[in-house]
């Protein structure tokens, strides 16, 4: 099951990238949507991981300083 699903989703990239290469304009503009989308998605999740590393040092301060 798992190789045909892997199986699915390369056929459909490989579609998504040959479409992109010959420029047929609805799968162009949807993919700068999905890019835009992927790129927001990944600058909020460096945002999460900064706040979240920002939380691990200052919680290993309060630690330090308790001791």
């Amino acid at each position: 099951m798992f190789f045909i699903k892997t199986l699915i989703w390369m056929s459909l990239i490989v579609l998504w990238i040959v479409a992109i290469l010959l420029d047929w304009g609805p799968v162009r503009d949807y993919s700068i949507i999905v890019l835009e989308s992927l790129i927001s998605w990944v600058e909020q999740l460096s945002h999460f991981g900064d706040w979240l590393t920002s939380q691990a040092e200052q919680a290993q301060q309060d630690t330090n300083q308790s001791q």
